[in-house]
């Protein structure tokens, strides 16, 4: 009764969507067919709606953004991700290439392997655990030599290699090549699929202009513009959350308190033996009688006259701030007690609070700075490409800093370059991790998901929701295939992973509108739950920021599109600074 339940209100979305597609002008809606769920999953998991532009003028900037398109923004945030089919199909036919990047010079680029370091990887994947999806740590490719190997030749080897690999598939489909995959995992298989990720462009000299070499001009769906379209704010938010949310800033602002503390203890110590050496007598806190004559020692010493006609002073707490205890002739705050200010979340008082927020602040200008580089921000705000094989694959996760992403792959559309993708939206981050931990049992960790260490077969979540009976809050994983010339987005905190089924290059970026925000603090408020269940478990740095913990100015709505004038003002004056010293 419950699957028809869950069966009518997706038909009865389905039909509201079709509606208010009608009164789309940039995009039409379709849903992939509910038959390849059915062979595959038994039509537990749900067939995604995917969309395409009505015509080559539609940017993505016209619908990504909330509330410029009802119909996508409904789909996009009930499904977690979707894929976009543009009007053009990303190939030009009478040159025979991409017009989204131009990828025929990387087989002759002569950079050194050992020049790029980490900008890329070459890795072996295994297939993950059948019950919990735990993977096994990646091994390197090796059998060459980084100080002498060509990246250049290297790519042109994996292209040969992984097309011969996927000969014995061609006639193979997408669903059978992902049943084929589902069930190797299933029966533990311990196969490994090579995969090339991670590579940056704009580490190759001149690499980002050859990218671009013979494309039409002004592409809006051009990926390295993909980031930083008008009204994106992804770079400006990179930098906030580079300094806001790093652990070093804290690291910092935690140290310099704790030498001032230590300073100020010594302080006291020396003033305590000047005390002593001046009135000649040890301070005894618990003797009433001794600290007596130890005050009137001092005035004697000094001579102040005694004070007259006023009875006992009254001991009893200091106007504000901590509970006080003398120590010979000075005041210190108790050990061990918070002040009646201090903040519970991240034990942060509000000194250390202002100290953490001067550190935020010094690094925001530090993230300014190094954004200038041109490998900063790679994968993020300048893509990544990534080079698949067949049944090579990508982990559970969603975005750094719970931004959006998209993904494009870079191939002729006559080819068989397939992705599967699954997708659980944001709004289910807290069901998810209740999954995770009934799953994993005492290997779960709070973090799992920005660590990257699962791929969760969807039957797994099926079976699970099926024990949930009488219980409506089930997971819901959305399926989605992915063409060559098409665009998959995930939306802002969605958890996505999924499974490569051709040969092919793709390319990845992340965004962000102004509509992150909101977003953004549904994900953080998941995890204040969660974290308050894991105690002392935090998340990682790279999750959705803490709002309302780290520091307010730099996520200022004014600052997110760089018009803060306490930030821009003060940068300017660095940046002529600079040039004035240049």
């Amino acid at each position: 009764e419950e699957e028809e339940e869950e069966e009518e209100e997706e038909e009865e979305d389905w039909e509201e969507a079709e509606k208010g597609a009608k009164g789309s002008k940039l995009l039409e809606f379709h849903r992939h067919s509910s038959s390849q769920t059915q062979t595959n999953f038994q039509n537990r998991i749900y067939e995604a709606h995917w969309a395409k532009t009505r015509s080559m003028e539609v940017k993505p900037e016209d619908f990504l953004e909330s509330g410029k398109d009802p119909a996508f923004t409904k789909l996009f945030r009930k499904q977690g991700a979707m894929v976009l089919k543009l009007h053009n199909s990303g190939w030009d036919e009478n040159t025979n290439a991409s017009t989204f990047l131009n990828l025929d010079w990387i087989r002759n680029t002569r950079v050194k392997l050992q020049t790029l370091g980490p900008d890329y990887q070459y890795i072996r994947q295994t297939l993950p655990d059948p019950e919990t999806g735990i993977l096994r740590k990646y091994q390197d490719m090796d059998g060459y030599d980084p100080a002498r190997a060509e990246f250049g030749a290297l790519v042109e080897e994996i292209q040969e290699n992984f097309k011969f690999a996927a000969q014995p598939l061609r006639l193979m489909g997408v669903v059978e090549r992902e049943r084929f995959f589902i069930t190797q995992i299933r029966n533990k298989v311990q196969a490994q699929y090579p995969y090339l990720q991670g590579v940056a462009v704009v580490a190759m000299d001149g690499g980002e202009k050859k990218a671009l070499s013979g494309l039409p001009s002004q592409n809006p769906w051009n990926i390295f513009d993909f980031a930083e379209r008008p009204t994106s704010v992804t770079r400006q938010l990179l930098k906030i959350c580079e300094a806001a949310c790093s652990p070093h800033a804290r690291q910092i602002a935690e140290e310099k308190l704790a030498g001032e503390k230590e300073n100020k203890v010594n302080r006291f110590k020396r003033r305590q033996e000047d005390e002593i050496a001046k009135t000649g007598a040890k301070a005894v806190e618990g003797d009433l009688e001794a600290r007596k004559r130890r005050n009137q020692r001092k005035r004697l010493l000094s001579g102040e006259k005694e004070k007259t006609g006023g009875g006992k002073r009254k001991a009893g707490k200091s106007g504000g701030g901590s509970k006080k205890v003398s120590i010979g002739s000075v005041s210190a705050p108790m050990a061990g007690k918070s002040p009646p200010n201090s903040s519970q979340e991240d034990q942060l008082n509000d000194a250390e609070k202002l100290e953490l927020e001067h550190f935020q602040e010094r690094f925001f200008e530090a993230s300014c700075e190094a954004s200038k580089k041109k490998k900063w921000g790679a994968g993020i705000v300048n893509p990544w490409l990534y080079y698949m094989s067949p049944f090579s694959f990508f982990p559970m996760h969603f975005e750094d800093y719970a931004l959006g992403s998209a993904n494009v792959i870079v191939a002729d559309p006559s080819t068989q370059c397939w992705v599967v993708w699954y997708s659980i939206p944001s709004e289910q981050i807290g069901l998810l991790h209740e999954f995770l931990k009934d799953t994993l049992k005492s290997k779960y960790q709070i973090d799992c998901l920005e660590s990257r260490e699962l791929w969760i077969n969807p039957e797994i979540i099926a079976n699970w929701n099926a024990r949930r009976l009488g219980n409506n809050r089930k997971l819901k994983v959305y399926r989605h295939v992915q063409g060559p010339g098409e665009y998959v987005v995930t939306d802002y905190g969605s958890v996505h992973w999924g499974v490569n089924l051709g040969v092919g290059w793709k390319a990845a970026v992340n965004f962000a509108y102004p509509d992150w925000r909101a977003a953004a603090e549904k994900v953080d408020l998941e995890y204040r739950k969660i974290e308050s269940n894991e105690h002392p478990k935090k998340r990682h740095y790279r999750c959705a920021p803490k709002f309302g913990v780290h520091n307010e100015k730099l996520f200022s709505m004014e600052n997110v599109l760089g018009k803060d004038e306490l930030f821009s003002s003060h940068w300017q004056k660095e940046e002529k600074k600079g040039l004035h010293e240049q």
